[in-house]
């Protein structure tokens, strides 16, 4: 009976290792990816951009992302949170369970409203877990296959889940809007940034 309890234990601890470990090689795996590889933005009907169609953080969606054709469209960096993802063309359970999600068709890098999504994963600093620690004026750097993007943060709020009108466009500010879970999965987490500058990526 102790043996057996023993082995539980030990299970409940390596779980969450194991998942971190499994979720942190599927998006070097994308990261590994050269500029010249990055897939050019193309219309695909398949592709969901409904992020409430999208259910809790799953495992198997990791799996599931691994073979699947993800369109790559380029890469997001937040140095002072240690974050560094593929984005990923729309918010299905695989994407953004690997990198981060696109949540409109029409979106592109420096023109209008970027909104990004990924999920937030408890106790590790995976997907977009680091947003919780990032602060104002702190910088975010968006790489496609021609630029680099650099933005800088202006605003860190929380909002109801149906509040989606923060992925639209405003007025006409060159912007990034990342949303995440809430620590208690409840509401969402928005940072905001503001284009700066723009500039070829070598």
């Amino acid at each position: 009976m102790k043996i057996i309890g023993g082995l539980v234990i030990f299970f409940l601890i390596c779980l969450p290792l194991s998942r971190n470990l499994f979720v942190r090689y599927a998006t070097n795996h994308f990261l590994d990816f050269t500029q010249q590889e990055i897939s050019i933005l193309i219309e695909d009907e398949n592709i969901n951009f409904n992020l409430s169609a999208i259910e809790a953080f799953q495992t198997s969606d990791v799996f599931i992302g691994l073979s699947a054709n993800l369109i790559k469209l380029g890469e997001i960096k937040i140095p002072s949170v240690g974050l560094h993802l593929p984005i990923f063309k729309g918010v299905s359970g695989p994407s953004i369970s690997i990198g981060a999600g696109t949540m409109r068709r029409d979106q592109k890098m420096g023109i209008g409203n970027f909104p990004l999504a990924s999920h937030y994963i408890p106790r590790s600093n995976l997907l977009f877990s680091p947003l919780h620690d990032v602060e104002i004026e702190e910088f975010i750097y968006l790489i496609d296959n021609q630029f680099r993007y650099v933005y800088q943060i202006k605003e860190i709020k929380i909002i109801k889940p149906h509040e989606i009108q923060v992925i639209e466009d405003k007025e006409e500010k060159k912007m990034i809007t990342l949303i995440t879970c809430t620590k208690d999965m409840e509401n969402r987490l928005v940072v905001r940034g503001e284009l700066i500058s723009k500039e070829l990526f070598d």
